[in-house]
């Protein structure tokens, strides 16, 4: 997605620069995109890249292990090649690297939860035009609501927060003091657990919800750390426990309204020790709330989804955080459309020199 939002840029400003009259065609690819994701997760849901791991098969093989007719079969795996999904040698398909990588089950950063997820999306995408006319978000389950959902949904948001806390890892060298970490609407609990791996001297809680709670106790049950690692029911709106060094919220303002955002992080101040870290992690808009493309597009998402919910940009943030007392407040890039705020309670500048 990154890279066609990237292309269609590109396209827009180099036709704007080159060419006299408009041209339609980047018009057009915006209105048949669906296509491509719609590739993808039929490829997902008819486990292709999981039957091909470690094969090359023929078209006529290729269509028995996916169990479809070749004709289909052909066009199908023809589209995953021209995507880079698949490659194609001496008339014989396999998986690229990217799909052996994230589109095979049971491997560690297997994406195919976050691709089933999208075909949801998909259909409350399609009421998107009643969403603006009313103002209002689709009636739909709240992703917690049984434990099943709720357990589909969190292996979802896992695929999606994996590569971001792998980056958010690499980026920021906490002390080693002891360090009490929060990490707020946590699901998976993967930041935390690669954290915690990284750092022994981290204690960590996971704070969710009851059943996305069980969830992330399977990931820390197999992580080496899981004995530095808790989880912690509750709803974060109402309370949050006391006494941390580092309070982390991964993708959860956009689920909110600025009000609620707010008071949010009032309590995330009200849960830091002096001197502690906030740290933030959404899709960020620009300054003047048009670009990049992904955050513009996800701000939709919420309305479709949330009765006050939004994307926000960096600059909102830092002036909410500074209105509440945080110090040395920071926005950093991170990986791909995710971006990241840091600030420090208090006006002890004990933690500045980590970002």
């Amino acid at each position: 997605m990154a890279r066609i939002e990237r292309e269609w840029s590109t396209k827009m400003q180099n036709k704007n620069k080159t060419s006299k009259e408009a041209d339609p065609s980047v018009i057009m690819e915006m209105n048949t995109a669906f296509w491509i994701s719609r590739t993808l997760q039929v490829a997902n849901e008819l486990e292709i890249f999981t039957k091909l791991s470690g094969k090359c098969l023929a078209l006529e093989d290729a269509a028995k292990a996916i169990e479809i007719p070749p004709r289909p079969a052909e066009m199908l795996l023809n589209a995953c090649v021209a995507l880079g999904l698949l490659e194609k040698e001496n008339g014989c398909y396999k998986n690229s690297n990217l799909s052996e990588k994230y589109l095979v089950k049971d491997k560690p950063e297997y994406f195919g939860y976050m691709i089933a997820h999208g075909v949801q999306l998909s259909e409350y995408w399609s009421k998107l035009g009643e969403v603006v006319k009313n103002n209002k978000p689709i009636e739909h389950s709240a992703p917690f609501e049984d434990e099943e959902t709720a357990r589909m949904f969190t292996l979802a948001m896992h695929s999606g927060s994996t590569p971001t806390a792998k980056a958010l890892v690499d980026f920021i060298p906490l002390p080693h003091t002891p360090i009490k970490l929060l990490d707020v609407g946590g699901g998976s609990g993967v930041i935390s657990i690669k954290l915690a791996e990284k750092y022994p001297n981290i204690s960590a809680v996971v704070f969710d919800t009851p059943n996305v709670c069980k969830v992330a106790q399977e990931f820390i049950n197999q992580s080496p750390a899981s004995n530095r690692i808790k989880t912690y029911a509750g709803d974060y709106t109402k309370e949050l426990p006391k006494g941390f060094d580092v309070v982390i919220l991964s993708n959860i303002l956009h689920g909110k309204g600025v009000q609620n955002c707010i008071s949010l992080l009032k309590k995330v101040y009200e849960s830091l020790n002096q001197s502690g870290l906030v740290i933030i992690l959404d899709f960020l808009l620009d300054d003047d709330k048009c670009g990049p493309v992904f955050p513009t597009l996800f701000a939709l998402n919420m309305l479709i989804a949330t009765p006050e919910g939004g994307t926000y940009s960096g600059a909102e943030i830092k002036q909410w955080l500074e209105d509440i007392g945080f110090n040395n407040i920071k926005k950093e890039p991170l990986i791909g459309n995710t971006s990241m705020v840091l600030g420090v309670k208090g006006k002890n500048d004990r933690n500045k020199n980590l970002f």
